[in-house]
């Protein structure tokens, strides 16, 4: 069968196709009119209808068998005799030529005060759902009053697309989806009317006004057309209408409001409800196309954002989706440099969006992502618009830490947990910036448990370095703490973490010209002297060491054996710790000497005596600013017969020293060069005034300093 259905030229209020088939009668108050349009598109046409009050021109083709309507093609020559609206006026489109035949019609359609070309067809989608499928209008050339025009549409449901044509170019296209077709007539319909000049019925808003000469309509698509169609399938106005009307069953994105925009070779197109925006791929050999939408919170986020975050973060590549990584949740659009996410909750409609973008976004990605990470909640944003010299700063907070990044073209690095709210704590961006990744520092361990039940683990421990000479240092046990300048490169001397001062358990202390930092296993201190040296000491755990007690207690009588009487002296000796002056509520040590281990319950002896071996605590007292240590011994004779019971007793004396950091540098002797400090305590054991001054416990303290 011939492809061609009608083709008429307005000679006589007859017409029919060249081959004398469908014949038409004009309506009688229609009239013919010369063509003052000449010729068009190379058809040289001399006449052309104007149509009357009374309607359009009723082309019957219940007779005419349709095989397939995959393909079509009409045309009309016409001039518009209407005059513009004005630009408030809501006018209907003006019908040119439609079709309940092949359901179809071109329009002229009306907006701002402006009169354009339009075709629309009605398909089937999903779930045989009808639906009008049109080509806007917004860049399409101007219909002017008075001016010859030859307009086209085609429609190829293989490729899904319909296309408008004006004077044989093509100026908008639609794609309709994947499944949508234009379903013949099917029987018994028996109204398969094509209509030329308007809608069927008298004239109404809706009729055309003005000139027509000529008509066409096949079941085909013109080689003349062809490549152009081809095109029109490769541009952005088809992948975005294509995804438009892909989505329409679920989504409605309702109408365009205005021509598609390009900027940076991504076109987008603004609906009433979001928007859908294509980018080509960037390499020939990727065959991947397609649109992507936004819609709801995502799109309205997206809209706010400031005018850098939108160039940071480029195209989009995904429309709004689940995200999930090693079992954290969210919803993200991503984009080819950064995406926009949100929490996953159940009211998606009330939750923060933020975007991501650019180094940032890579370092976050490449470090542990989300499941690391967390979801962004703050903007990405230069926190320092003041200060001239740190303007170009950026950072971005994330449920688990941060981001930073000294200017747009350098790389972000992150600072995780304690570590981070240290650094934001003291200053964050407007001191020293992070300058590498996050370090774990491995073979530094730690006890847990008591005896017999003691285990040694792995302490985890963490480090982050900073500009300026500073890192943070992070553990379980010590927390977060900087370490910077000169004591910084001599606890580095001495080996760091794994060295013998250990960790960091405080942040520097400027006193005049010194320096103190506080270390697991001892402190560090750094003297500026007046002569411009710089003096380093590292002074370790107090030794204590007690070498001789006094008792001045009169010898007991009753006990037999030895020429001379003596006392069954034993000590008690506990260690408090205090911070600040306020006690942890826990004492360090509280020990009898001597303890029995020996067999040894006490030392025999009448009056003053020296002890050998000498006691010696253990290294519990580290110096530290703003610790200091309370020693409070108690010297008892014991009871004889022993009773067991150290309540019955007789408590000979007491007394008590304080330790702090400062005595590191204030015991009797204090030599730099060989960094041995060390001096003696007496604790007076009465203060009755008749007490002999040999009643007393001496100490014996001394700290190595390196």
């Amino acid at each position: 069968m011939a492809s061609v259905v009608l083709d008429y030229t307005f000679k006589d209020t007859s017409v029919a196709n060249p081959d004398g088939t469908f014949v038409s009668q004009l309506p009688s108050d229609a009239q013919i009119v010369p063509w003052s349009g000449g010729s068009i598109q190379g058809q040289n046409l001399l006449r052309a209808v104007v149509f009357g009050p009374s309607g359009p021109l009723e082309v019957d083709l219940s007779n005419y068998a349709v095989d397939t309507t995959s393909q079509f093609h009409a045309r009309v020559v016409f001039i518009y005799g209407g005059t513009n609206p004005p630009p408030s006026a809501p006018y209907p489109p003006r019908i040119i030529l439609q079709s309940n035949f092949i359901p179809f019609s071109l329009n002229l359609v009306f907006r701002d005060g402006k009169v354009w070309l339009q075709s629309q067809v009605s398909v089937t989608g999903p779930s045989t759902r009808l639906f009008p499928c049109a080509t806007q209008t917004f860049s399409t050339p101007q219909i002017n009053p008075g001016v010859p025009y030859a307009a086209e549409l085609v429609w190829d449901s293989e490729k899904g697309i319909l296309v408008t044509f004006l004077n044989g170019i093509a100026i908008s296209s639609h794609g309709c989806g994947p499944s949508a077709s234009v379903q013949p007539p099917r029987a018994p319909l028996t109204d398969k009317t094509v209509f030329i000049g308007g809608p069927k019925g008298p004239v109404s808003r809706s009729h055309f006004l003005g000139s027509i000469a000529a008509v066409q309509i096949e079941l085909a698509i013109p080689g003349n057309l062809t490549d152009q169609v081809a095109q029109q399938k490769q541009s952005p106005q088809w992948y975005i209408t294509t995804k438009l009307e892909t989505l329409r069953p679920n989504r409605d994105f309702g109408q365009p409001g205005g021509p598609i925009v390009q900027q940076d070779h991504t076109s987008t197109q603004q609906y009433t409800a979001g928007a859908i925006s294509y980018h080509p791929p960037l390499l020939i050999h990727q065959s991947s196309r397609e649109a992507f939408e936004l819609h709801g919170v995502f799109w309205n986020a997206y809209k706010n954002l400031p005018d850098a975050l939108h160039g940071f973060l480029g195209y989009q590549t995904s429309d709004e989706a689940p995200w999930n990584e090693g079992g954290v949740t969210g919803r993200r659009v991503r984009f080819s440099n950064g995406q926009l996410e949100a929490s996953d909750s159940p009211n998606p409609d009330d939750v923060p969006i933020y975007a991501v973008a650019g180094e940032i976004w890579k370092a976050r990605r490449s470090d542990g992502g989300l499941q690391r990470w967390g979801i962004a909640i703050g903007l990405q944003y230069t926190p320092l618009p003041d200060n001239v010299d740190r303007k170009d700063v950026i950072m971005q907070r994330f449920e688990h830490g941060s981001f930073y990044q000294k200017d747009p073209s350098t790389t972000a690095w992150g600072l995780f947990g304690l570590i981070d709210r240290k650094y934001r704590d003291n200053g964050g961006p407007r001191g020293a910036l992070p300058i590498g990744p996050e370090e774990k520092i491995h073979g530094i361990t730690t006890v847990l448990g008591l005896p017999p039940n003691i285990h040694v683990i792995e302490l985890d421990v963490r480090k982050s370095p900073l500009s300026y000479d500073q890192d943070i240092y992070w553990s379980s046990v010590t927390g977060a703490h900087f370490v910077s300048g000169d004591i910084r490169q001599q606890w580095i001397n001495l080996g760091g973490p794994t060295g013998f001062l250990g960790l960091p358990t405080s942040d520097r202390r400027l006193e005049t010209r010194t320096e103190y930092q506080d270390f697991q296993h001892g402190m560090a201190v750094v003297e500026h002297t007046m002569s411009g040296n710089v003096r380093f000491w590292a002074p370790r755990a107090f030794k204590v060491i007690v070498d001789m007690i006094g008792t001045g207690w009169p010898p007991d009588p009753t006990e037999p054996g030895d020429p001379l009487p003596y006392n069954d002296v034993y000590i008690n000796i506990q260690i408090e710790k205090r911070i600040r002056g306020t006690p942890l509520g826990t004492l360090l040590l509280d020990q009898r000497y001597p303890d029995g281990s020996d067999g040894k319950r006490v030392w025999k002896d009448s009056q003053i005596f020296s002890l050998d071996p000498p006691v010696v605590l253990p290294p519990l007292m580290v110096p530290a600013m703003g610790v200091e240590y309370v020693v409070k011994v108690r010297v008892y004779d014991e009871d004889k017969p022993p009773s067991g019971n150290e309540s019955r007793d007789t408590l000979i004396g007491e007394g008590s020293f304080t330790l702090n950091y400062q005595n590191v540098f204030m015991l009797s002797t204090f030599d730099a060069n060989s960094g041995r400090s060390h001096g003696s305590f007496d604790i007076k054991l009465s203060d009755d005034p008749t007490k002999r001054e040999s009643e007393r416990v001496r100490f014996v303290t001394e700290v190595f300093v390196t």
